[in-house]
C-alpha cells in the first residue's frame, strides 16, 4: 500500500509525507523548499519531492490523508465553541472562520486541489481528525503497545486510548 500524507490547513506549517506498507520513505515541510518560513500554502512542492523520492506518480497511490478533518466539522467546531463561550465571538473571529470554511470547502479541503495539481488518482481520499493526528503519530513511533494520549488545546480535551500494533 502506498499512502501520502499532506498535512495542509491555510493555518499551519504545510508538509507531505510518503509512506510504503507502513514504513516511512520521505518526509518534508513546504517551508523548505519554497523558502518560505511557515509555509500554510498548498504543500505542491513537498508533495512533488515526496512522490520524486519514491519514483511514482499520482495515479499510483492508494490513500491520500490530510492531517485535518473537512471544512464542515472544522466550522462547525468553530461556531459550537463561539456559542458555548469557549472563544471569543467578535468580528474577525467570525469572519475568519466564515473565509477559512468557504475556501476550504471550495477545494474540498485540499483534495480538489491536490487533483488540479497532480491529475486524477485512484486513491482514496481520507481526513483525519488534526487532534488525533497528533496523537496517533505519537502512538505509531511510541514502540508501546498500549498508549494514552491526551489532546490538549484552547477547545478541546479528549483523552484517547490506543492499542495495537
Amino acid at each position: 500500500m502506498l499512502t501520502l500524507g499532506i498535512n495542509y490547513s491555510q493555518m499551519h506549517d504545510s508538509s507531505a509525507c510518503i509512506v510504503r506498507d507502513g514504513e516511512l520513505l520521505f518526509a518534508v515541510a513546504e517551508e523548505r523548499i519554497s523558502r518560505l518560513k511557515h509555509d500554510a500554502g498548498f504543500p505542491k512542492n513537498a508533495i512533488r519531492a515526496c512522490l520524486d523520492f519514491a519514483k511514482v506518480g499520482a495515479d499510483q497511490l492508494d490513500e491520500v490523508c490530510f492531517g485535518w478533518q473537512t471544512a464542515g466539522p472544522v466550522f462547525r467546531h468553530d461556531l459550537k465553541c463561539y456559542a458555548t463561550g469557549k472563544m471569543p465571538l467578535t468580528y474577525l473571529n467570525g469572519l475568519n472562520s466564515t473565509l477559512h470554511f468557504l475556501s476550504m470547502w471550495h477545494q474540498e479541503s485540499g483534495a480538489k486541489k491536490f487533483t488540479q495539481q497532480f491529475g486524477p488518482t485512484k486513491a482514496k481520499m481520507r481526513f483525519v481528525d488534526h487532534h488525533l493526528a497528533h496523537a496517533i503519530s505519537a502512538y505509531a513511533y511510541s514502540g508501546w503497545d498500549i498508549s494514552i494520549a491526551h489532546l490538549l488545546s484552547f477547545s478541546v480535551f479528549s483523552p484517547i486510548v490506543m492499542s495495537g500494533k
